[in-house]
This record gives C-alpha cells, sequence and structure tokens, in this order.
C-alpha cells in the first residue's frame, strides 16, 4: 500500500513539473512570437543604410535607402517570421494542454504538426510523405 502511494506521489510530482516547464516554454514562445515580427521591422526602420550594406554583403558600397525600399524590405523579410510566429502560437497553445495534463490530446498533435510545419520551410507539402 505504502509503495503504491509512494508512486502516486511521484506521478503527481512529474505531473507538477512537466506543468510548470510547459508554463514557462508556453511564455517563451509567446514572447518570440510577437518579438520576432516587430523587432525585424524595427530593423529595417532603425538601422543605417551602412549596416545594412554590410550586413548584405555589400560593404564599402554607398547606397542609399529611401523609406519605400525600408518598407518594401520589412514587409518580405517579416513574412518569415510571420509564419515562425504563427508557429509559435500553435506551440504555446500545445504547451498549454500539456501543462493541463493532456500531452495527448488530438489538439495537441495539431498544435505540434502546425508548429513543425511553420518552423520548416523546406518541408514536403503534406500531401506527400516526408520520408518519400
Amino acid at each position: 500500500m505504502q509503495n503504491l502511494m509512494g508512486r502516486q506521489m511521484e506521478i503527481q510530482r512529474r505531473q507538477r513539473r512537466v506543468a510548470r516547464l510547459s508554463a514557462m516554454t508556453r511564455g517563451a514562445a509567446l514572447t518570440l512570437a510577437v518579438a520576432l515580427p516587430v523587432l525585424g521591422a524595427l530593423y529595417w526602420g532603425l538601422a543605417s543604410d551602412t549596416e545594412i550594406a554590410v550586413a548584405a554583403g555589400l560593404a564599402g558600397t554607398s547606397i542609399d535607402y529611401g523609406i519605400g525600399e525600408r518598407i518594401g524590405a520589412a514587409v518580405i523579410a517579416t513574412l518569415p517570421a510571420l509564419a515562425l510566429s504563427w508557429g509559435l502560437w500553435r506551440l504555446a497553445a500545445t504547451l498549454k494542454l500539456f501543462a493541463a495534463g493532456q500531452p495527448f490530446a488530438p489538439a495537441s498533435a495539431r498544435g505540434l504538426r502546425d508548429f513543425g510545419a511553420a518552423s520548416s520551410p523546406a518541408r514536403p507539402s503534406s500531401s506527400s510523405p516526408a520520408w518519400g
């Protein structure tokens, strides 16, 4: 009887640990989901022309980026960040289910699938298996 109670206590301790770690990871995922596109757009608005040229491998070149080019570059550069942010948002929803003790719920599987799709741009189409 005491052995059974010890096992139950260990299971409860592990469940609390999973809930705590899932909540912390969820917070980090939500923070990144918001920060990535914002920081990407801020880079194009605040970086100097020289910094952009150096980052593009054009050091020593005099380039004058107007507001139109910067806005266009920010939009184009933010699109992949938005896709990843969506994946992180889905991961956060999945981690919420993990914390609630539902790691094998269908919604958890969908959330992990969505996160994988958003974080892997070179992934084959969903109609073909990943190994074929």
